[in-house]
């Protein structure tokens, strides 16, 4: 059984949330050493990055060996993505031909990150988010849902596209065409503003409707609602999803029990019916919180708290459950490029690996705490500065094709 087989049989799960933790760990173990030699074989610039650390598929036999895998940073994508198109294909992992689609990060704070994809991960990709939606989030066949967002022409990042994918799968493309609405019209200069109309006549049929969109949105929708003094009350199933952050907003920023009591107020949600979720864009995938606000990461994915240091070699370990270090995350799931990262931000695991959450689900739950000190004064601007000569020292070269493994 390929690796791949292995990712298919949690992400095909009746629902992976329940499933025994020991054959959790264990698929988690099998697709991640699989995926690590897939990458390791077939990615010339990752396998020069690796060497550097001494890292090889043969070295990853146990649970704990799964820290060894050389991670990449975020701001890697984003100094590849200014290049050239093509070097994007000095940075995958499938032949160039698979490449189907590229998404790509909203650029709010510096220029946008550009990830391939070839279509196989995609469709992947798409379930494993449809698994989180239906078993963590409860979401119906039936529901409809509001982004307070502009629609899928009017926007290029992995957020809007990746979750309307996600629900496409989840309750099927018809249903997603009738069901699933935009808050946001984009004029002729390239403005946007928000619908009201199309929000109130989304909820006039009493209907579960789900919204979805960055913190934000829901204060800017909110407040227009309070004003107008059209406030709504929403289905007792209805959900506020929430994904990102403040970016470029934070002069506006309220914290998160405001928000919460923001959005009960305008759109009669309970607390316990307000997700946020963690987005993470490098690997497209999404840590949704259950009713007992905890953020789960999905059986199929590894995560850790790693030692926030100077030392290159302290990232290799991790810290105890509630302790706070540096996030890395390893998803087996894309094929096309190497989803072993380090983002920079601080967090802790609040779940391990061998707990169930207070909700009954399997663990782990992490708990998101912040961005990391100054990364060019420690080990993750020694870990980027090791990245980008790998890739300059690949880049000499032609590219050299891939060779197919199973």
């Amino acid at each position: 059984m390929g690796y791949l087989d292995v990712c298919d049989k949690v992400i095909n799960h009746q629902n992976p949330f329940e499933m025994d933790i020991v054959e959790a760990n264990a698929i988690r173990l099998a697709a991640i050493q699989g995926s690590f030699e897939h990458h390791y074989k077939n990615n010339s610039v990752y396998r020069a990055f690796c060497s550097k650390f001494g890292v090889k598929p043969d070295d990853i036999q146990t649970f704990d060996d799964m820290t060894k895998i050389a991670l990449i940073t975020s701001d890697f994508f984003k100094q590849v993505s200014a290049y050239k198109e093509e070097d994007l294909f000095k940075i995958i992992s499938v032949p160039p031909e698979k490449i189907v689609t590229y998404f790509t990060t909203s650029g709010t704070t510096g220029k946008p990150s550009k990830y391939p994809f070839d279509r196989e991960s995609l469709v992947r990709l798409n379930k494993s988010n449809a698994q989180i939606l239906k078993c963590l989030a409860d979401v119906g066949a039936d529901d409809k849902f509001m982004f307070l967002t502009p629609d899928l022409k009017h926007t290029v990042t992995g957020l809007v596209h990746g979750m309307y994918q996600s629900i496409e799968t989840c309750i099927g493309k018809e249903r997603a065409k009738a069901q699933v609405r935009f808050a946001q019209s984009v004029d002729d200069s390239g403005a946007a503003n928000y619908q009201l109309d199309k929000i109130l006549n989304l909820i006039a049929g009493g209907s579960v409707v789900h919204l979805f969109g960055p913190p934000f949105a829901y204060k800017d929708v909110a407040e227009m609602l309070i004003k107008s003094r059209q406030i709504v009350k929403l289905a007792e199933k209805s959900k506020a999803f929430m994904s990102g952050g403040w970016k470029g907003r934070q002069d506006e920023m309220i914290t998160p029990k405001e928000l919460c009591q923001l959005i009960n107020e305008a759109y009669g949600i309970e607390e316990r019916n307000i997700r946020d979720g963690l987005g993470l864009t490098d690997v497209f995938s999404w840590l949704l919180e259950c009713e007992k606000k905890k953020k789960h990461v999905p059986p199929w994915m590894h995560v850790s708290a790693r030692k926030e240091s100077d030392s290159l070699k302290d990232l290799e370990k991790t810290m105890p459950k509630n302790q706070e270090g540096i996030m890395a995350f390893l998803t087996p799931i894309i094929e096309s490029y190497p989803a072993f990262i380090t983002t920079g931000d601080l967090g802790a695991l609040t779940t391990s690996f061998d707990e169930k959450c207070e909700c009954g689900k399997i663990g782990p739950t992490v708990e998101y705490r912040g961005r990391s000190g100054d990364p060019r004064g420690c080990a993750l601007e020694e870990l980027k500065k090791m990245q980008d000569s790998s890739f300059v020292l690949v880049s000499k070269n032609n590219y050299e094709g891939h060779a197919k493994t199973s």
